[in-house]
Formats: structure tokens, C-alpha cells, sequence
């Protein structure tokens, strides 16, 4: 570990053990809330046709299916999980001022090779607004996520953060949530975090270090329409390349990425910035009723400086564009959403146009100094759509093998889901236009089909009821993409829950 770590993170670890023993002591109000214990198994198998899994049966998993065509997947979780927080955030008795969860996933991936992923390992602590979280935890930055009236899985993923990679080690703090402004009755809510994460997968700039801050708006509450807006930055930064050798790990580097400022080495960092930097802007309008709900967002991404307002951006003919819609009165369709994805401008194609104004030919997730660009274990972070550096084989060349396998496409993503008499379904649909990546300009289309169907079957024993849900999985992808593909997933599940206090 490098110097910036050593020093860095024993500040943290001071002012995380402070933070935690202060809202202890402070925030002991346990009240009449339940602490609770929650425990799943699942097992899962995939026997497909072509050279990997059908595209929507391993993506957006948090890496916990395996692309490989056959494949058999073993998963345990405990989790504590926070209780849930007032509308308004204005606490009375029975609610908690201080709450503390705790989760961890082991999962067991057996295809060409056996091995054991811990996909979860984290603690989170809540004090009145803030949060405190330290360790690899799933989590969605997108702004549709805070929406509980919308399924995320139906979403082909949020263009900066999606559910397609696994959870990266970190720590953040902040109010990482909408709640509501102090005396405004959920009317005004706001959110601001930072977090600091670790790139542990090392695959060629090791040591890398990820920078994320955020900050987000929401207006309206209930009332018949709601917006929200939010910026995201994150930042790569730090490690140690092969190419360039020590990368900038020190405070003065730390507050380059935090600012966006140049660094010093190599040169490609004092002409543009320290590390590898993506901005998003969202925006999200909500529109509600008496059982309905219907919200239209849009994400936009930026890798150009200065960053300026959305639609001034160089590249503002790039975005994903999605309205969602669910209701609770007609069970058959009770969610659908359509999206639609342009990445095909990128600021134009030409770089550093005027040796003034450096932008164009974006490349998006990728970078000449972090080698496998916004990736993570060769998954990409952001929008699966941008198809991960695992579908990349003998034939890409080798500057771009580690990298997204492609960055400009056009896309159109639908999904529906319902329930059917006890059987819960599915079915997305997405068809992608590929323009490979700048420089090359190879044309693939592919159309990805999915149907998932849940069903919950009761067990009797002696003394209660096991429920096992089960599932199957069909899904395709057809096009020159990843050739004509064909796949089935089976898998049975398991959940349970241990009522572990309930002080009085």
C-alpha cells in the first residue's frame, strides 16, 4: 500500500471509530424497532449455445453469474439491514435516530475454473442525516433508484453506475440518500456524499484509487409532480503503471482528482487533468397518483473540461433517455419501462481540436494511462450496453483488450413485468447498434431477449413452512455482435429471517 494510503486511511480509521463510538453513545434510542437478521441460498445453472452466456442472463448481476456458455453459481448473504427511515425524516417514538447494519455475500462461481468471490463485505451506521458505510456494498447512483414505486431490474442500467460489475471496496459518508430539509415536510430533500474506493482488481495500473462525490436536489414530494437533479463525478486516480511507473498518490494528487486539476507526470496528465474523470448529470421528473406512478429521467455523461450545464455540453447529443411507468391496480402488467441510448457523438471525433480546448474523440470508459478504463474485474461499471472487456478474445488488438469492447452504439431497451397467478415475470427486450470505438468503425447490431418467471413453492416440515422460489431463465442474443446465442438459467433461492431484539 502505497504512502497517500498509509496516511490517508489511518485518518479515516480514526474519524470512522470516532463517528461510530459518538452516534453510539449519542443515539441510543433503540426504541421498539425490531433488529433483524436476514439470510438467503441460492443455486443457480446456465447451459447456453454459443461462446458466452446470452447477454441478459449474466449482465447486471453484480458480476454473480459467470459468462462462460455452461456454468453453475453458489451464493450465501447475511445482511442486517437499517430500518426503514420516516418519510419526512421527523423522528417520533418508535423510530431511530441511530441505526447500524452489516452484510456479506459469498458466492462460488463453477465453469472453466472453481472459484470463491466474497461479493459483499460491509458495516453501515446512520446518525439522524448521515451515513457512514465502509466496504463492498451493491449500490445504484442513478436517479431512478431512489424511486421505490420502480423495479430497477427493469432498467438495462444506469449509464455511470448500473448493477453489472461487483461492489467495489470504499468508504463514504455524507447524507447518501434523499431526506428531507429540516421543516419543509419532504417537500425539499437533498443529498451530498463522498467516497473514496479501491480498484482491487490491479489487471494493469495497480493500486488505483476511486474518487466519487455527488450531490442531488429533489422537489415536490407527494404532490402530483416532483423533479430532481443530481451531478456525479468520479475520478481513477493514483497506482502504479507499467507504462508511466509511480502515478500521483500523495494529498496534493488527491486534491488535483478532487478538483479536476492537472497533475504533474506524465504529460498527458499536465495538459488534460490528474486521472481518469467522468461527470453525469440527471434529471428525473416524477408524476403520481392514487396508485401509479410515472417518472422520466435522463443521465448524460461528460469526460471533456471545463463542464458546463447539459446542454451546453460538447457532446449533448449523447445521453440515456427513459420513462417508467408502474401501477398497482391491474397485477398482469404492473411495471414497464422504455429507454433509449446515444453514444455515438462523444464531442466529435477529433481530439484536442485547437491544442486550447481538449475534447473529442471521447472513447468513453476508456483512457491512455488507466489501461482498462472504467472497468472493474473486466466488467464494465457504467451502462452494460457498453459491452464489458470479458466479450474482447484473441483478435482485438492489444492496446485495446483490457478496455470496453465497444463505446459508440445505439440502443432501445423495453421491459414489462406482471404477475401472473403466483408467477412472477419478466421479459426485456434490447436492440443495440455497435460503432465499435474511435478509430475503428466495425458495425455489429444485436438484439438480446430475455424471460425470467419467479414462483414461490411452500415446503411443509414438522414444525413450519420452507419457502423455495424458483425461476428459469430464457434468453437470446441474435445479430453479428455475439453471433446467434441461446440460453436457459435454472436457480432456486432461499430466504429467511432471524428476529434477533426487540427492546421494550
Amino acid at each position: 500500500m502505497n504512502r497517500c494510503l498509509g496516511i490517508s486511511l489511518r485518518s479515516l480509521v480514526v474519524f470512522c471509530a470516532t463517528y461510530f463510538c459518538a452516534t453510539v453513545l449519542l443515539g441510543r434510542d433503540y426504541s421498539l424497532a425490531v433488529d433483524s437478521l436476514c439470510y438467503s441460498f441460492e443455486a443457480k445453472t446456465v447451459i447456453s449455445s454459443g461462446k458466452t452466456a446470452p447477454f441478459w442472463l449474466h449482465n447486471n448481476t453484480w458480476d454473480g453469474v459467470s459468462d462462460r456458455p455452461y456454468s453453475g453459481t453458489l451464493s450465501a448473504s447475511l445482511t442486517k439491514p437499517l430500518a426503514p427511515e420516516p418519510a419526512d425524516f421527523t423522528f417520533r417514538r418508535g423510530q431511530r435516530l441511530f441505526d447500524y447494519g452489516f452484510g456479506a455475500t459469498l458466492t462460488g462461481h463453477f465453469a472453466d475454473k472453481c472459484r470463491f468471490v466474497p461479493e459483499q463485505y460491509y458495516a453501515t451506521c446512520r446518525f439522524w442525516l448521515l451515513d457512514l458505510t465502509i466496504g463492498a456494498r451493491r449500490e445504484r447512483f442513478t436517479n431512478e433508484v431512489d424511486n421505490p414505486f420502480t423495479d430497477v431490474n427493469l432498467s438495462a442500467g444506469g449509464l455511470l453506475f448500473s448493477s453489472n460489475a461487483r461492489p467495489m471496496p470504499r468508504i463514504t459518508f455524507g447524507i447518501s440518500r434523499y431526506r428531507s430539509f429540516p421543516y419543509t415536510r419532504g417537500y425539499l430533500q437533498l443529498k451530498a456524499a463522498m467516497t473514496h474506493g479501491w480498484f482491487i482488481d490491479n489487471t494493469i495500473v495497480r493500486n488505483v484509487f476511486l474518487h466519487h462525490k455527488y450531490a442531488g436536489v429533489r422537489i415536490g414530494g407527494d404532490w402530483l409532480f416532483a423533479v430532481s437533479a443530481e451531478v456525479h463525478h468520479v475520478a481513477q486516480w493514483g497506482g502504479v503503471s507499467p507504462q508511466y511507473g509511480k502515478l500521483g498518490s500523495g494529498w496534493k494528487d488527491f486534491r488535483n482528482a478532487f478538483l479536476a486539476r492537472q497533475g504533474g507526470t506524465p504529460q498527458a496528465e499536465q495538459i488534460n487533468v490528474e486521472g481518469n474523470h467522468i461527470t453525469s448529470q440527471q434529471l428525473a421528473l416524477d408524476i403520481q397518483g392514487k396508485g401509479w406512478k410515472v417518472r422520466c429521467y435522463y443521465q448524460q455523461i461528460n469526460e471533456d473540461n471545463p463542464v458546463h450545464i447539459f446542454y451546453k455540453t460538447m457532446n449533448r447529443r449523447d445521453g440515456l433517455l427513459g420513462i417508467s411507468m408502474q401501477q398497482s391496480r391491474w397485477s398482469y402488467i404492473n411495471a414497464a419501462v422504455i429507454e433509449v441510448l446515444n453514444t455515438t457523438d462523444q464531442s466529435g471525433p477529433v481530439h484536442d481540436i485547437d491544442g486550447i480546448v481538449f475534447g473529442g474523440a471521447d472513447n468513453y470508459f476508456q483512457n491512455a494511462i488507466y489501461n482498462s478504463g472504467w472497468t472493474f474485474y473486466r466488467r464494465t461499471i457504467g451502462t452494460p450496453l457498453i459491452a464489458s472487456p470479458l466479450y474482447n478474445n484473441a483478435s482485438t488488438p492489444s492496446a485495446y483488450r483490457y478496455q470496453p469492447a465497444n463505446s459508440r452504439l445505439f440502443a432501445v431497451h423495453g421491459a414489462i413485468q406482471g404477475d401472473i397467478k403466483g408467477f412472477l415475470y419478466t421479459f426485456k427486450v434490447t436492440h443495440v447498434q455497435n460503432f465499435d470505438r474511435q478509430g475503428s468503425y466495425r458495425a455489429t447490431r444485436n438484439t438480446a431477449l430475455a424471460l425470467q418467471v419467479r414462483h414461490e413453492v411452500q415446503f411443509r416440515t414438522a414444525t413450519s413452512r420452507l419457502p423455495i422460489t424458483f425461476g428459469i431463465d430464457l434468453a437470446a442474443d441474435i445479430g453479428s455482435q455475439f453471433g446467434n446465442q441461446y440460453g436457459v438459467m435454472l436457480s432456486a433461492a432461499y430466504n429467511g429471517v432471524l428476529k434477533v431484539r426487540k427492546n421494550k
